[in-house]
């Protein structure tokens, strides 16, 4: 499990995402709605998703769709950000968080482009037999 290329990747999504909900998450906390609860409550959720993918190495398809499934809901925690900078004004500093969440999605998409390829080759090698 560990050295497939994805799994390292996935674990390094994990981490990134671990650090974002413990360290920068100023830029979502300063939507006047969102509660620090909501936030750990999406930010676990995510890290439960990432630890799911990772465990499910023996079903390819399934980890795809569920890269999928993480790309979608980082892509909307990036939004939730975006929107918490457009109401107030942009610091680097405190928003943080919404550069780690893009490096998030680079490398679920780099998982997920190797889960493809190893599916691939799987394919390959059953075809030949």
């Amino acid at each position: 499990m560990i050295q497939r290329v994805q799994s390292l990747y996935l674990v390094c999504v994990l981490f990134v995402q671990l650090a974002v909900m413990f360290f920068a998450q100023e830029a979502y906390l300063k939507i006047q709605q969102v509660q620090s609860s909501q936030l750990q409550a999406g930010h676990l959720s995510i890290s439960a998703l990432l630890l799911v993918i990772l465990f499910m190495y023996k079903k390819r398809s399934a980890q795809l769709g569920l890269t999928t499934v993480g790309v979608g809901f980082i892509l909307l925690k990036l939004s939730w950000g975006l929107y918490g900078i457009s109401v107030t004004d942009f610091n680097f500093n405190t928003d943080f968080g919404i550069v780690l969440d893009l490096f998030s999605i680079m490398l679920l998409l780099l998982a997920h482009r190797a889960i493809r390829r190893d599916e691939a080759l799987v394919r390959s090698i059953d075809r030949i037999r």
